[in-house]
């Protein structure tokens, strides 16, 4: 693989572990800054609703109305707005490859421009991958909920060692089948997130091209994915892995930290439970920002099998900056 890329003048790197930890350290220290004030406006509202109910510590009628009007708003705004700071994520790496450097208004502008089209596409690839699983675990877990509440209705498959050692074994057969779901829910979320870890590239390299659709994209993501298909898998899954085994780390630290300010009164309360929060969102927006730099490799590296060069320079998205 000794030859000259489409965008960044350099020998076409490996994807090798060294190699990705090597860009992964060199992009990070970069956009470190700007990833905390990409964070503060993604959480601005949540760190706030978390400032208040630290302040009134307590769930009575006027918190619980102000909890079922704010949430679905701070939520909704929460999602919208870490769905445009992950596309520019992708932005930052995308052009970074192809030897342009973005400021980074000019970034956000271009993620702006980008927004409903690439989160029409997120709505589809939610109802193709995640609707029919979520539905389900809906489901399950109401049935679950239901059967606790019946007499004897879990009895027959909870085992005579748990009936013996638990004071109320309905609720202990529910807590069982609360982990296995949740076990299955945790593989089955990691790996679509694997499968799907070329989508954003693909549009990022076809956005401008009136024949590409949902359907080509999903065909060239198989495509991608068939190339190399074990030892890519087994990399981008190492390379989530690690990062979200990293984050696991700097959030305990983080809190532990903070657990002592925790117990200074209302105050230390109110200090510990926001800027907890705000700095458990930068770890995960760093851990995200990390995956998608290994994955972009991966996917440099299945393009130029399947296309001859490593990627392409779409300046369809750089006019977007015009």
């Amino acid at each position: 693989m000794n030859t000259i890329e489409t965008g960044r003048l350099q020998p076409i790197p490996t994807t090798d572990y060294q190699y990705i930890l090597f860009i992964i350290k060199d992009q990070i220290p970069k956009r470190s800054k700007l990833i905390a004030k990409r964070t503060a406006i993604i959480t601005w509202p949540a760190l706030i609703y978390i400032g208040i109910f630290s302040f009134l510590q307590g769930l009575n009628e006027a918190t619980l109305r102000l909890l079922m009007i704010a949430t679905p708003f701070i939520l909704v705004y929460v999602l919208l707005f870490s769905h445009l700071f992950s596309i520019e994520q992708t932005i930052w790496i995308d052009s970074y490859f192809d030897g342009k450097d973005l400021e980074p208004s000019i970034s956000l502008k271009i993620a702006r421009k980008l927004f409903w089209k690439t989160l029409s596409i997120r709505m589809v690839l939610f109802i193709r991958y995640y609707l029919l699983p979520t539905t389900l675990l809906i489901l399950a877990l109401a049935y679950f909920c239901y059967l606790v509440f019946q007499p004897n209705s879990l009895a027959v498959i909870i085992p005579d060692v748990l009936k013996a050692r638990s004071e109320n074994p309905n609720l202990a057969i529910l807590l069982i089948y609360f982990t296995v779901i949740a076990i299955l829910s945790w593989v089955y979320i990691y790996y679509i997130s694997i499968k799907l870890r070329y989508v954003w590239f693909i549009v990022l390299d076809n956005y401008g091209n009136p024949y590409f659709s949902t359907h080509e994209l999903l065909t060239t993501m198989r495509q991608l994915n068939n190339i190399s298909k074990s030892d890519s898998f087994k990399k981008s899954l190492l390379i989530h892995i690690g990062a979200d085994t990293v984050k696991a780390v700097a959030d305990n630290v983080i809190w532990a930290g903070l657990s002592a300010i925790n117990k200074m009164g209302k105050s230390g309360k109110i200090f510990s439970g926001v800027s907890g929060g705000y700095a458990t969102e930068v770890t995960n927006q760093i851990s995200s920002y990390s995956k998608k730099i290994g994955d972009y490799i991966l996917y440099r590296s299945a393009h130029l099998v399947m296309t001859g060069s490593t990627q392409q320079v779409n300046e369809h998205v750089y006019r977007l900056q015009n």
